[in-house]
């Protein structure tokens, strides 16, 4: 039997407006209890008081919302929230999902706190340390799956202090796209856009929130990040850092069991770059780093290789009074490894400047308009290989002051600085057990190069250039200090001056020994003029110089000898010291020595031998010049007097021309018959070769000086007494007959001098050139009659 369904009673409609308006009730205080909970419970949380403006939760919908939250401690606010809005799918929770359709964060501001040895707080609050969790017996066997449709930040500030670090980190609006664990191979994309400090950032990513290996590939873009607020990160030795940062690059991450893999690749810009590293000042107006490095794992550990191209403009190195400028900086294909193996391509500095504070003001007096590095390679040893070093342009200005000091003087200061640098690198080279880092250097090449030179302390002043077509030093190599390394030298000396110069040199040795063999050709001498003044008393008013050179140096001994071709040289007196030392070691005067030696062209040929320590105390140009014009001229010019009198120049080889008080230079006598006033015909080949060497050299001149002797004497008294007896005079008065005798004797002196210069006259020598002196009579009883000569 069946019946009709019995309508609800009134008890039963009674007790469902009951729970309704229950629960009703209970939904509409919740709100206000939690806001009260907040209040109560919040000096338990560490902070003062929590206030919420408003509240919302609404288990119907799954919306909770939250509004105008703030909480201080200490009076201090230290989080605000202006909005908080969770939009929760209650549906998919009967299917073990917390998916959020909406989750919005807005106006958030609060400090991050982490200062060495403290725990990290947030809003002011010591978050724990974390702990590893138990492991729960009890886990479900359905998995709760996690997941979101949207979830939007904006306005977000958050102010970070670290130690001496403090910034400021701003997100004005974050977006991340939808993703869930049930999808895990679904990609998302985050894009986040704020401020660092005051630099914009952007931050995209793609990423994989919820697989096992997380692959996430990210972009970030930041401009103009000042560097002053990061001080505290950089190393201790470094300070005063200025500038603002830039970058734009791309970083691929991916996690996996097997380790980390890490790809980066991306563009970083410093502008108007300061700092210091004590002694040194780094500024730089632009410096750009276009980089890749890439981070892989291994058995053992991680292998990094990394690669960078660096530019850059106006970087500065200053260390006291020296500044170098690096007017543009390139090095292309910069790679690494973690082994510490380092690798350059090609490096390419340009227009690189010297000065010091002398003339910081003005030009620099250093200028390379390239250096370029090729192939460089430091390897985890140390040990620096570089395939060439190629230097083009340099120019350079090289002054010295009158007090001696040149324009790229370093101070005392930093003298001081460098000695004690130097004292403690030869300490640390004492102590040290292991051995030095080695470099190598393929070949070192100059090209096109100036050097313009001025000397002040000379007068006049030295001003000249030298031009530098090509210099090549190659095989240079640190660990063998005596191997020689190669080297040639193609450059140019004043306006027509040529140098061709090759040899080789021991850069590494103690000694630093070399050899130099080659030509210099066309060299001007006026422009010398100063340094002739100081070093030999005269002036060069005219010449050009060749010279053939062939020198070396062995233990800091210097040997060898230049070849020395001085054409049309013309000289005059500057200081009498200096000339009068100088002639002293010529045994002549120099205009005589140097008439004495010019050929029919006008040219003087020497052959100038070096010898001398390098080391020694009174080794220098000055001394070396006397020494070398000594030894060379008066070794040519008895040479060639020797040759061109023989075998009348026994004065030249006996007494080594001995300088007399007026500074002739002695010839052999030409010699008489007591009583004689005729030259002998034994005699006519000497008056010739003195008419050839009067005729071949122009500018000497000829000193005659007639001597009567005490043989002239005894010939002239046997012919008076011949004369008296034949006269049969006898009452002669004695000092009358002596006084006689001596006028017989002048006269006869002067007879002498006077044939030997009509004999000169008549071979064509000018008058003006030949000299007479006063007639003389020489008391030494082995005195020759004769004419004394000197030129």
């Amino acid at each position: 039997m069946t019946g009709k369904p019995q309508k609800p009673g009134p008890r039963w409609r009674k007790g469902c407006l009951i729970s309704l308006v229950i629960l009703i009730g209970f939904f509409s205080l919740l709100p206000t209890a939690m806001q009260l909970a907040l209040e109560k419970f919040s000096p338990r949380l560490g902070f003062g008081q929590i206030v919420a403006e408003d509240i919302d939760l609404n288990p119907l919908t799954g919306r909770f919302a939250i509004t105008g939250l703030t909480l201080t401690r200490a009076g201090v606010t230290t989080f605000q929230c202006q909005q908080l809005l969770i939009d929760l799918s209650l549906p998919a929770l009967f299917k073990h999902r917390f998916y959020i359709e909406k989750l919005h964060l807005s106006g958030l501001e609060t400090g991050i706190r982490q200062d060495k040895g403290q725990a990290l707080t947030i809003a002011g609050i010591a978050l724990p340390s974390p702990q590893e969790s138990p492991p729960d017996d009890h886990a479900e066997s359905t998995p709760w799956g996690i997941g979101w449709h949207a979830i939007v930040i904006d306005e977000i500030t958050l102010h970070y202090q670290q130690d001496t670090l403090s910034t400021t980190l701003v997100i004005d609006n974050a977006y991340l796209d939808p993703a869930n664990s049930w999808q895990a191979d679904k990609p998302g994309h985050l894009q986040i856009d704020g401020l660092i400090a005051t630099a914009p950032y952007r931050l995209h990513a793609r990423l994989q929130p919820f697989v096992p290996t997380l692959n996430m590939i990210m972009g970030l873009e930041l401009n103009a990040l000042p560097l002053a607020q990061f001080r505290a990160l950089v190393p201790p030795q470094l300070t005063n850092l200025n500038g603002a940062l830039s970058l734009a690059g791309k970083l691929q991450v991916n996690l996996s069991e097997q380790g980390t893999k890490v790809d980066f690749s991306g563009r970083t810009a410093l502008a108007k770059l300061a700092l210091q590293y004590p002694p040194y000042t780094v500024a730089n107006n632009n410096l750009e780093i276009i980089t890749t490095v890439a981070v892989k794992p291994t058995a053992e550990t991680a292998a990094i290789n990394w690669q960078a191209d660096i530019n850059s403009r106006g970087f500065q190195l200053i260390n006291g009074d020296q500044k170098i400028t690096f007017e543009k900086l390139t090095l292309a294909q910069l790679s690494g490894t973690e082994a510490g193996d380092t690798r350059l391509q090609r490096g390419l500095l340009s227009t690189l400047a010297y000065q010091t504070q002398k003339n910081i003001a003005g030009p620099a007096p250093i200028n390379i308009a390239k250096v370029q590095i090729s192939d460089f390679q430091r390897p985890r040893s140390g040990d620096i290989h570089i395939n060439e070093i190629l230097i083009e342009g340099p120019q350079a200005k090289i002054i010295r002051a009158a007090n001696g000091h040149y324009n790229l003087d370093s101070s005392r200061s930093n003298q001081k600085t460098a000695a004690a640098s130097r004292q403690t690198r030869e300490t640390t080279t004492r102590t040290e057990e292991t051995p030095a880092n080695t470099m190598t250097i393929a070949q070192v090449m100059i090209k096109n190069g100036h050097i313009k030179i001025r000397d002040d302390s000379v007068t006049p002043s030295f001003q000249d250039q030298i031009t530098i077509t090509e210099l090549v030093l190659s095989t240079l190599d640190s660990s063998k200090a005596n191997q020689p390394s190669p080297w040639s030298l193609v450059a140019g000396m004043g306006e027509f001056g040529k140098l061709d110069l090759k040899g080789t040199v021991k850069p590494f040795s103690a000694a630093h020994d070399f050899s130099i063999l080659g030509t210099l050709r066309g060299l001007e001498l006026p422009p010398i003029s100063g340094y002739g003044a100081m070093s030999i008393g005269y002036f060069v008013d005219n010449g050009q110089a060749d010279a053939d050179i062939n020198v070396k140096t062995e233990g800091g001994q210097l040997a060898g000898k230049i070849g020395l071709h001085l054409a049309r040289l013309e000289v005059s007196p500057a200081d009498k010291d200096k000339i009068d030392q100088l002639s002293s070691q010529l045994s002549m005067p120099l205009p005589a020595a140097l008439a004495i030696l010019r050929d029919d062209n006008d040219d003087i040929s020497l052959s100038l031998p070096l010898k001398g320590n390098l080391d020694a105390p009174d080794f220098g140009i000055t001394p070396l010049i006397n020494k070398l014009l000594g030894i060379a001229l008066r070794k040519a010019a008895v040479g060639y007097l020797s040759n061109l009198l023989q075998p009348y120049a026994t004065v030249l080889t006996v007494a080594r021309m001995a300088i007399d008080m007026a500074g002739n230079i002695p010839l052999d006598a030409l010699v008489f018959a007591p009583g004689v006033d005729q030259i002998s015909t034994d005699n006519n080949n000497y008056i010739h070769k003195l008419s050839t060497l009067l005729t071949e050299r122009p500018a000497l001149r000829l000193q005659l000086c007639g001597k009567a002797s005490e043989s002239d004497r005894q010939f002239l008294r046997k012919q008076a007494a011949a004369t008296t007896e034949a006269t049969q005079h006898e009452n002669t008065d004695p000092a009358t007959s002596q006084q006689a005798l001596d006028k017989q004797l002048q006269q006869l002196a002067k007879t002498r001098a006077l044939t030997l210069k009509n004999a000169l006259l008549a071979a064509g020598i000018d008058n003006s050139r030949l000299f007479l002196c006063r007639p003389q009579i020489d008391s030494d009883a082995k005195g020759l009659p004769r004419v004394d000569l000197s030129l």
